[in-house]
Parts: C-alpha cells; structure tokens; sequence
C-alpha cells in the first residue's frame, strides 16, 4: 500500500471537521452572500444611472436633444430622473426634472429639464 494511501483516512477526517464547523455559520456567510449580490446590483444601477446621464449630457451639448419631445420619450431614453416637482411663475406652469450624475457630489453635474403644460421639453440647463 502506498503512502498517499495511508494518509487517505487522516486527510478525509481533516476535511470532513472542518467542513462540518463550516455548516454551524452557514446563516452567515448566506447572509454575506446576499449583502454581495445586492452591492453588484447596487453597481450596476449606478453605471446604468451614469451612463444615461452621460448620454443625456452628450446629447444636449451636441445639440441633439429637441424641444418639443414628449416626456415620456425622455424618460423612456434616460430614465427616471432623481427629482421632479411643478413650478409655477405668474404666467406659465412647468415642470422640473433633476438628471444627477450618481455616485458623486452635487458639483459633479446637474442637469435641469422643463417641461411645458402639455409635458413637452421647453428648456434645459446643466449645471457643473
């Protein structure tokens, strides 16, 4: 009988204990499991979140962003916005929407979008 064999019944012993004082703290380390899966979800909404606002940003300096386009064709190209609230002035009623740039400080980027009564973009403004 070979050495490795001799050895066979000690390592197996070996593994199976420690294997069995893993299994008295398997709550924990599912419970860390899922803090680490709902962290990537957690990142990839905030690179999905970045990257429309990037998008957003490019589009607007690139003079590709039209007034007149519905909001819903807004939303639906760069996702919810962070903020929406309606001002109103004397004269006109409007509604605001905040693009943020995620993951950052407010002086990473903001960008303003204005939507008229019928809910079609009228002005927009970016903040640095």
């Amino acid at each position: 009988m070979s050495k490795a064999f001799k050895y066979l019944p000690i390592f197996l012993t070996v593994f199976f204990i420690q294997g069995c004082s893993l299994l008295s703290h398997y709550d924990q380390m599912i419970a860390l499991k899922r803090v680490g899966d709902s962290q990537d979800e957690i990142e990839g909404d905030l690179r999905r979140q970045k990257d429309s606002f990037n998008e957003l940003k490019a589009d607007i300096e690139n003079k590709h962003l039209k007034r007149g386009s519905s909001k819903s064709h807004i939303l639906f190209r760069y996702g919810q916005p962070v903020f929406c609230k309606e001002a109103k002035n004397k004269t006109l009623i409007r509604q605001v929407c905040i693009y943020r740039l995620s993951g950052s400080n407010l002086d990473a980027g903001l960008i303003y979008l204005y939507f008229d009564g019928k809910n079609k973009l009228d002005l927009w403004d970016i903040i640095k």
